[in-house]
């Protein structure tokens, strides 16, 4: 990932339903729901060194499983749904 993902949920200005991380979306979810903008900005947090929040993840060695680095499904498998929107 590239660019920088602001408290907005944008990447450069662009939302997150034009994000493509990881080539096309195969999960059948939308790119706007909770779980998957949580994943995408932790992927961002972990990898993308322009993103504000680098330095305190990925910039002290933190990373992501490569079961969830590379399937949003696994992630949502093991993670599960937010129990409320407050979450």
């Amino acid at each position: 990932m590239t660019g920088r993902i602001s408290g907005t949920g944008n990447l450069r200005g662009r939302p997150y339903s034009r994000l493509k991380p990881h080539g096309n979306v195969t999960h059948g979810e939308s790119r706007t729901a909770t779980e998957y903008k949580s994943w995408v900005k932790m992927l961002a947090r972990c990898y993308n060194q322009n993103y504000t929040r680098y330095a305190y993840w990925g910039g002290r060695g933190i990373g992501v499983s490569d079961r969830w680095r590379h399937d949003y499904q696994a992630f949502l498998s093991d993670m599960g749904r937010k129990p409320t929107k407050a979450h």
